[in-house]
């Protein structure tokens, strides 16, 4: 928040996954904070690691973990700043790994991850997505809710054979649709 008085030193995100997902497709892509971007091995529902970390005129390190619960359906990222001579905390209270918000970006941060709906769920079904972020010992904060509606069937097009009209114009007429509910289409490319 902008009027936060100092940056956080310890990030918990926790997001409960919707029960219409398939969890073993889950798979990390990036995490940014305060607009450094870290990125993740494809294929990955788990990481770890430590990495240098500007914090203003500070060198700090961020060591970052992401960790699938599978029985819990629970994604939590957990951002800690290091202070690399001690092995803890920035003794320092002005120095941290998320400052508040001042429209550069730097109170901002993001955990990016692509999933597939379970099989078999049908069209017009709703994902909701929402997270808790908990900044050092704080209240959760909810972050706001998310949602995907899905199209689970592919839309379906025609062309209809070229019919000579009169002298060398050909007619040509198309159609398409979607299952009920679905999506429907947005535009043909005829060649």
């Amino acid at each position: 928040k902008a009027d936060a008085t100092a940056p956080a030193k310890l990030i918990v995100v926790t997001d409960t996954l919707d029960p219409n997902l398939d969890l073993s497709t889950l798979m990390l892509s990036d995490i940014t904070i305060a607009n450094q971007t870290f990125a993740i091995p494809p294929g990955l529902n788990h990481y770890q690691t430590t990495v240098p970390f500007a914090a203003g005129t500070n060198q700090i390190q961020a060591e970052v973990e992401v960790a699938l619960d599978l029985s819990g359906r629970t994604l939590t990222l957990t951002v800690r700043a290091i202070d690399p001579s001690t092995g803890w905390y920035p003794e320092d209270p002005l120095v941290g790994i998320l400052y508040p918000e001042d429209g550069t970006g730097r109170g901002q941060g993001s955990l990016s991850y692509i999933v597939s709906p379970l099989a078999g769920v049908p069209t017009g079904t709703v994902i909701y997505n929402r997270a808790s972020v908990v900044f050092d010992f704080n209240d959760p904060i909810q972050t706001p809710q998310v949602f995907n509606t899905i199209d689970a069937g592919p839309p379906q097009s025609s062309v209809v054979s070229l019919a000579p009209q009169s002298g060398r114009t050909f007619l040509v007429q198309w159609s398409g649709q979607d299952d009920a509910g679905g999506s429907g289409v947005a535009s043909y490319d005829v060649y």
